[in-house]
C-alpha cells in the first residue's frame, strides 16, 4: 500500500487497486501483468542463485 495527497494504492495478489485518499472510494482497477521469469541461461553460470558457477565463491571443501 502506498498513498500520495490524491490516491490510496493498494495491491492485492496480481490486482492493483486505487482509491480517492478523502473519501476512501474506489477510482480504479488494473490486473498487473504477470512477471516475466528471466531466463537461466542469461545469468552468469546458468545456475541458480546462490550455486557454484554464478559468481558466487564455492563452499569449503571438507
Amino acid at each position: 500500500m502506498t498513498a500520495n495527497d490524491r490516491f490510496v494504492y493498494v495491491v492485492r495478489g496480481d490486482m492493483l487497486y486505487q482509491f480517492d485518499a478523502n473519501t476512501l472510494e474506489p477510482r480504479a482497477q488494473r490486473q498487473m501483468p504477470a512477471p516475466q521469469q528471466r531466463d537461466r541461461a542469461l545469468r552468469p553460470g546458468g545456475g541458480a542463485p546462490g550455486r557454484a558457477g554464478d559468481g558466487a565463491p564455492a563452499p569449503p571443501r571438507p
